[in-house]
C-alpha cells in the first residue's frame, strides 16, 4: 500500500488531555479506494481531521461520507473507507478529560459521529483543514492540530466520580465495580449513575472495552501467545478472554485475526503496533 503512518505523542501542554495523535496517508488514489479501516472497541473519543478525500463510515449512528467528526466511545466494531486520495490527523483524547477539548455532553458523542463544525464553527474547522494540507509533512501537521486544540481548551471540570473512575479503570480494567465504588467512597448505585451519565456507558462495559486494547498490545506488542495475553489483562482463563473479545467484536480474536481484511496488509499496520491506535488495522 502505497501510504505512511506516524504516531506522536502530545506537546507536555496537552499531555493531561491526549492520549497520541496520529497522521496517516495514502496518496495513490487506486490504492485508497481499495483500503478499509477497521477500528475495534475503544473508550477514547477521536477527533478526526481529513485534509484528503471523505472517509465513509458505517458506524450506526451517523453513518455517511465526512471530513471531520468527532466520535466517543465506541462499543462496536465500525469500518472506514477512504473515497479517494486520504489523507488524517486523528486525535485520541483521554476520556476522562476529552470534556475540555469538545466542551459538550460526552454521552452524545457515544458510538456516533458529529460533525467538527457543530462544536468549534464552521470558519475554525475550515482553516484547521487548509492548514494540514498545506503542511509539509507530519511535525508541521501536528503543530498546527496542537495549536488548535490550545485555542480551543476549556476550564471544564466534570463530574470527579466518574472521571476519577475512568482513570482508575484505565489503569486497572480488571477492578471490580463495587471495589471501585469502595474506592472513591461512593455507593455502586451512585458511581453506575455519575459515570453512565458523563460517559453514556456503565463503568463495567468501560472496563471490559479498556481490556480488550490491554489484550491486543499484549498480544501485538509483546508478542504473547493467546493464552499468555488473557492471563496478563487479568482474565481467568483464556476461554474467559475468548467470551469477552467474541462479545464484543462478534467473533473471537483468532477468527478476527485470520480475516483477509486484516492480514492483507502487514507492513502499514506494522508502524501501529506499539501505539494507542492499535487497535485499528487497515487492509486492501
Amino acid at each position: 500500500m502505497d501510504g505512511f503512518s506516524r504516531i506522536f505523542r502530545p506537546s507536555a501542554p496537552l499531555a493531561d488531555l491526549v492520549e497520541a495523535i496520529w497522521n496517516w496517508e495514502i496518496a495513490d488514489p487506486a490504492a485508497a479506494r481499495c483500503a478499509v479501516s477497521i477500528t475495534l472497541p475503544s473508550p477514547f473519543p477521536i477527533l478526526s481531521v481529513h485534509y484528503g478525500e471523505p472517509m465513509w463510515s458505517d458506524r450506526p449512528r451517523g453513518s455517511r461520507y465526512y471530513r471531520q467528526i468527532a466520535t466517543g466511545i465506541q462499543t462496536g466494531v465500525v469500518t472506514f473507507r477512504p473515497s479517494g486520495p486520504a489523507g488524517c490527523v486523528l486525535v485520541r483524547l483521554k476520556p476522562d478529560a476529552a470534556a475540555r477539548i469538545v466542551g459538550a455532553a460526552i454521552p452524545d458523542f457515544t458510538d456516533t459521529n458529529i460533525v467538527l463544525e457543530d462544536i468549534f464553527g464552521a470558519g475554525e474547522i475550515a482553516f484547521l483543514q487548509e492548514s494540514l494540507k498545506a503542511a509539509r509533512g507530519s511535525q508541521a501537521r501536528i503543530a498546527s492540530i496542537e495549536t488548535f486544540l490550545l485555542r480551543h481548551l476549556r476550564d471544564d471540570r466534570r463530574d470527579s466520580v466518574a472521571t476519577h473512575a475512568a482513570f482508575l479503570l484505565r489503569r486497572d480494567p480488571s477492578m471490580p465495580v463495587h471495589e471501585l465504588a469502595g474506592h472513591l467512597a461512593v455507593s455502586r448505585r451512585h458511581l453506575h449513575r455519575a459515570f453512565q451519565t458523563m460517559f453514556g456507558i456503565g463503568p463495567k462495559q468501560f472496563g471490559r472495552i479498556v481490556r480488550i486494547g490491554r489484550l491486543l498490545a499484549a498480544r501485538r506488542e509483546r508478542g504473547l501467545s493467546w493464552a499468555e495475553a488473557a492471563y496478563a489483562c487479568g482474565f481467568a482463563d483464556q476461554s474467559h478472554m475468548i467470551n469477552e473479545f467474541t462479545g464484543l467484536v462478534g467473533v473471537s480474536p483468532q477468527e478476527f485475526f485470520r480475516a483477509p481484511t486484516v492480514a492483507a496488509d502487514r507492513g502499514f499496520n506494522a508502524s501501529l503496533a506499539e501505539s494507542h491506535f492499535s487497535n485499528q488495522f487497515f487492509s486492501s
